[in-house]
């Protein structure tokens, strides 16, 4: 972590060098799986630090949090609206932006999405934002 110069993650690969292309997608997809819940977890304190402006916020997020885990399309899209909803009665909740961006990321991994792409840029652009209102 860039801020405080701490590890977040780090993991040890052995592997026989026959095929470093094959053992360089094997350590991206590692890294690409891990990082976002390692992320995620450092920085959950830091997002607690400041709450809703807006308690009908906060229960949308906490709605989200559970739809997100039940892993379905119905379910993702269900927690994005419930996300949507408090985003739009606190535009400074840090923690709205930080859940969206992560099950926007579901819904990319798990193909929920028509547009990936969309879904990935719309991802950056919350997290990024959870992370602006949190300084």
């Amino acid at each position: 972590e860039a801020a405080t110069e701490n590890h977040v993650w780090a993991e040890r690969y052995d592997r026989e060098l026959t095929d470093i292309f094959e053992i360089q997608d094997e350590v991206t997809q590692a890294i690409v799986g891990a990082l976002p819940a390692r992320l995620e977890a450092a920085d959950i304190e830091r997002i607690k630090r400041k709450p809703p402006q807006e308690m009908a916020a906060y229960d949308y997020v906490l709605r989200s949090k559970i739809l997100h885990h039940v892993g379905t399309p119905e379910a993702n899209t269900e927690a994005l609206d419930s996300l949507n909803k408090a985003i739009e009665l606190d535009p400074e909740y840090a923690q709205a932006y930080a859940w969206k961006a992560c099950t926007l990321r579901q819904a990319v991994l798990r193909e929920f999405t028509d547009d990936p792409d969309i879904a990935s840029a719309q991802r950056i652009e919350n997290a990024k934002k959870a992370l602006a209102l949190d300084e």
